[in-house]
């Protein structure tokens, strides 16, 4: 985010995975060496301070062999910053409520060592189990904190809410096991479509 004194704020650098060109899950901090995020960060923040931008504004990223490369710029808050809301000090959407308020700006920090964020997609009604009962299984799982959008209707693939996990390991790889764990759970109450 930026905000109206040029002011610069930055969450971690995530992963994002996708399936049939829509947002699967996010893990938060990305995987990656150090020199990836803080180049990420660099070229976020030029670019932030050469358009003049105001607000939140979520860069992609592709990740591989030719390094670093900008993919889409998104100027607004984005589902993959959605982890913010429970995983950091202050979330996407405080960035943007102080910026156009035009308060104090918190920088947000991770408040925990991990996040994992999964979309919740719209299924095939003869595809999987009522809406009412994934819901519910959600719900009751103490370790999922569900947003649901109240969007009217379920039609496949469509974005219907998400839940965010908290992740406690302390490196990179047991958060990615604890995710994966957690992932393999939200997908045994709701499956991709």
């Amino acid at each position: 985010s930026r905000d109206q004194r040029g002011r610069i704020r930055h969450f971690p650098l995530v992963q994002t995975h996708q399936h049939q060109q829509v947002c699967d899950w996010v893990l938060a901090p990305a995987p990656v060496d150090p020199s990836v995020a803080a180049l990420a960060y660099n070229v976020a923040a030029s670019l932030l301070t050469k358009l003049g931008y105001v607000g939140v504004l979520a860069l992609e990223f592709f990740y591989g062999p030719a390094g670093l490369q900008v993919n889409e710029i998104a100027p607004r808050t984005h589902n993959s910053g959605h982890f913010s809301i429970e995983a950091c000090t202050s979330s996407q959407f405080d960035q943007q409520l102080c910026i156009a308020a035009g308060l104090q700006v918190p920088e947000p920090e991770l408040r925990v060592p991990g996040a994992l964020m999964v979309n919740l997609l719209g299924l095939a009604p003869d595809k999987a189990p009522p809406l009412d009962q994934r819901l519910a299984a959600l719900e009751a799982d103490p370790t999922l904190h569900l947003h649901w959008y109240d969007k009217q209707g379920e039609s496949e693939g469509r974005k219907l809410g998400h839940v965010t996990v908290l992740l406690s390991g302390f490196d990179a790889e047991t958060r990615r096991r604890e995710a994966m764990e957690a992932l393999e759970n939200v997908r045994s109450i709701w499956p991709l479509p």
